[in-house]
């Protein structure tokens, strides 16, 4: 076992079970940076065992899932990530929309925009780039810039 062969175990059991969730998702991490991806896989879920509540987690093992090619898994995650979130929707509904970019789902791409694309995510910027880019490469330049006029208008609105 990695974790009990690098030593990393050393005293986390009196860790609360916040603190092991990071323990387990920067391990995680590292075991993705060197392409085991299965054991990557089962730290993450083991994290997410110890804190359900940590955002990180689940945008580390969507992103895992991603890079497996294991989609289906990957939405579910990404959308588990939405449901918990209060502030912090952007980093999934990014992922989410380069994920139906990737996979051509572009009936949830264009769901996803139009339930998403509202006063409150204007304000998500990685959000708002990935749909400008997925209009862009879907449906055309024309698209894409009609888009961005409409988030253009939410900011003002917004910051006024």
């Amino acid at each position: 076992n990695f974790i009990q062969s690098t030593g990393l175990i050393y005293r986390l059991e009196e860790f609360t079970d916040s603190e092991k969730g990071k323990v387990y998702t920067e391990i995680g991490i590292i075991l993705k940076k060197f392409k085991k991806y299965e054991e990557a896989e089962k730290i993450f879920q083991t994290a997410l065992e110890k804190d359900s509540e940590a955002l990180p987690i689940y945008n580390e093992l969507g992103r895992l899932y991603v890079k497996q090619r294991k989609y289906e898994e990957a939405e579910k995650v990404f959308l588990d990530g939405i449901k918990i979130s209060n502030d912090s929707k952007g980093y999934f509904l990014t992922s989410l929309i380069k994920l139906y970019h990737k996979t051509g789902n572009h009936q949830k791409a264009n769901a996803l925009i139009n339930k998403y694309t509202n006063k409150t995510t204007a304000c998500y910027d990685s959000f708002c780039k990935a749909c400008y880019i997925y209009l862009k490469d879907v449906k055309g330049i024309k698209e894409a810039i009609k888009y961005k006029k409409i988030i253009q208008q939410m900011n003002k609105r917004f910051y006024v």
